[in-house]
């Protein structure tokens, strides 16, 4: 079969009519004729950026992470229960409950914030992860009490 009849279920009848020839630009910027549009690219054609995917050492990397803001979760809830600390009004006392709880939703707060904010960017995701990882450590659960 030629060319020409491959092309035919793809095509109307009166595509071949030249006062219709328009040029159509496409996603890169270059000019292509309503024929050239419809034909698939060439596989030496300029093809769009894939995002790229993380490879298993990132996954890892990731897991490990994660572990640690679960552990950081599980620590300053720890710390809320065992916390005997009082204050003698009521709204500090209200203040200072809504804070430790606020410290306890931090580190999965973070981590999810980290993953939304920073999709399709491996390396930042990365390094914002490592800096949660650093400033949200349950210090009072670390160092064994208030």
């Amino acid at each position: 079969m030629s060319p020409e009849r491959d092309d035919d279920p793809l095509s109307w009848a009166g595509d071949d009519d030249p006062t219709l020839q328009t040029s159509r630009s496409d996603a890169a910027g270059e000019t292509r004729s309503p024929k050239q549009a419809r034909s698939p690219r060439r596989s030496d054609d300029a093809a769009p950026a894939q995002p790229r995917q993380s490879g298993s050492v990132m996954l890892v990397v990731m897991g490990v992470l994660g572990g640690i803001y679960l552990l950081y979760t599980i620590g300053w809830a720890l710390n809320i229960g065992r916390d005997t600390y009082s204050v003698v009004s009521p709204i500090d006392q209200i203040m200072y409950t809504v804070g430790l709880w606020l410290a306890a939703a931090a580190p999965p707060l973070w981590f999810a914030a980290s993953l939304w904010f920073t999709r399709g960017h491996v390396k930042s995701r990365t390094v914002w992860l490592v800096i949660g990882a650093v400033m949200l450590i349950p210090w009072p659960f670390v160092i064994g009490g208030m």
